[in-house]
């Protein structure tokens, strides 16, 4: 499984994919691109937490938005959609 977040212009990178975004128009457009077993959800990409854990999360360019006072929030978010509960920014 595959956890998208957000859309990577519309991509499909394996069998099932979760695609997360704050956009419905980014979503629809899409959705309108993409064929086959797609998860779609609008959701705040910083409030989502996975239903399920995932192999692999593909943010893209998006790494460069994250606020920095988000960014330990954002990579704990990472870590438990890959079913790890440390955030990789921790040094201790």
């Amino acid at each position: 499984m595959v956890l998208a977040v957000p859309i990577d212009n519309g991509h499909r990178v394996g069998h099932l994919v979760t695609v997360v975004d704050s956009s419905p128009e980014a979503v629809d457009i899409a959705r309108s691109k993409v064929s086959g077993d797609v998860g779609w959800q609008v959701a705040d990409v910083f409030e989502f937490r996975p239903e399920r854990t995932y192999d692999t999360v593909s943010f893209s360019f998006w790494l460069s938005h994250v606020p920095i006072e988000r960014f330990a929030s954002f990579w704990e978010l990472v870590g438990e959609c890959v079913g790890h509960r440390n955030c990789p920014t921790d040094s201790g």
